[in-house]
């Protein structure tokens, strides 16, 4: 199997400017949830401490973003406070598989095909076992 070539690479660098056409940064977005489980805390405490503050901006952004956006991106407008938090709790459950998964760790180290780990991913997740 052949790697495909990335098609964002032919994209031209930013300088950082807004372009017409392209909504602004979101606005950080308030939760009535904690953003990161007290397991998810636990297992990722064991790579350390900086991987909870890591996971936490990452979940902040992508939350942000989708309550800022998610909905109708061009128009401005985002997902409902329920539909993040279902959102939430989902990639909580993704990420506690991935960090578990060791057809995942195969994947990366190149010993399985990807499609084989996305498979079980779906697999896992019918089984009630994700």
């Amino acid at each position: 199997m052949t790697n495909q070539p990335d098609p964002l690479d032919n994209l031209p660098a930013g300088d950082g400017t807004p372009r017409e056409g392209l909504p602004p940064a979101p606005e950080t977005v308030e939760f009535d949830f904690p953003l990161v489980s007290g397991r998810s805390r636990e297992d990722l405490e064991a790579y350390g401490l900086n991987m909870v503050d890591d996971y936490r901006d990452f979940k902040q952004e992508v939350l942000s973003w989708l309550g800022s956006y998610g909905k109708h991106p061009e128009k401005g407008q985002g997902l409902a406070q329920s539909t993040l938090q279902s959102t939430h709790y989902k990639l909580e459950i993704v990420f506690r598989w991935l960090r578990s998964s060791s057809v995942v760790r195969h994947a990366i180290e190149g010993t399985v095909p990807l499609s084989f780990a996305a498979g079980s991913i779906v697999s896992e997740m019918g089984n009630g076992t994700l």
